[in-house]
């Protein structure tokens, strides 16, 4: 998570002594718009964290194409991905694997547990700009 933060605070500082360097007294405005910038990133890293403990488990995108499902169970979490592809001028297709592959590519934990993992991935994701495709 603090990674998330690391890359735009740099960046953040970074513009804040070039425009002390070169602009004099406009860094105020700079460091007013970075101030907020961080802060709103802050507040999402911290609703993430509130609902992933609320609730125990989270799903959203890795990387450009895949999906990840996440749950808490006592200090620990497990994972899985699930496959997808961001397609153009249509919804990103996630591809379910059948019954049968499901229960042979899953781990242990997830293989009889298919239609409660995606009812909370739709949940999380939304149906609007996801589409599933059962392959």
């Amino acid at each position: 998570m603090l990674r998330n933060f690391i890359v735009p605070c740099g960046f953040f500082f970074l513009l804040v002594f070039l425009s002390l360097f070169l602009f004099g007294h406009y860094p105020l405005i700079f460091i007013g718009i970075g101030t907020l910038l961080v802060s709103w990133l802050i507040g999402c890293a911290i609703k993430t964290a509130h609902n992933f403990r609320k609730k125990g488990y989270r799903a959203g995108h890795q990387g450009r194409d895949n999906i990840f499902y996440m749950e808490r169970v006592g200090d620990n979490t497990r994972e899985l991905v699930i496959y997808g592809e961001m397609l153009i001028d249509a919804p990103h297709a996630i591809y379910v694997p059948g019954d049968v592959r499901w229960k042979r590519e899953m781990p242990e934990w997830a293989k009889d547990r298919k239609s409660e993992i995606l009812n909370r991935i739709k949940e999380e994701l939304g149906t609007k700009n996801h589409k599933f495709v059962e392959h």
